[in-house]
């Protein structure tokens, strides 16, 4: 279980110094029938990545069923399952609990096998 964050909310910190940006300029570049390739239109943070997820939810470290992967390139390939197959994606940076993009980015391919 991830611990809860130690900031206070108030009126003199935005909430928006709580996320990094979100990832915009991502696309898929390849698509094989084993294989999907992403790039993720920047570089990930210095010491964060970037987090694949196959639906919207369970970010974080502490990981659940939907994690596909976590990765420290700004492309990166995952497995290819069905015709139909949908990627969810935020970038995190490498502080201490992690700061995650506000909003995901969903990269949606159908494609015939």
């Amino acid at each position: 279980m991830t611990a809860p964050l130690a900031t206070i909310y108030n009126t003199s910190t935005p909430s928006s110094s709580l996320y990094i940006d979100s990832l915009t300029a991502a696309q898929v570049t390849n698509v094989i029938a084993t294989e999907i390739t992403f790039d993720a239109g920047v570089a990930p943070p210095s010491g964060g990545g970037i987090e694949a997820r196959r639906s919207d939810g369970g970010w974080g470290p502490s990981g659940s069923g939907n994690l596909a992967g976590r990765f420290t390139t700004q492309t990166f390939t995952l497995p290819r399952l069905e015709r139909v197959q949908n990627y969810y994606l935020r970038q995190y940076d490498g502080s201490s609990p992690a700061k995650y993009s506000r909003y995901s980015i969903l990269l949606h391919v159908d494609y015939p096998l």
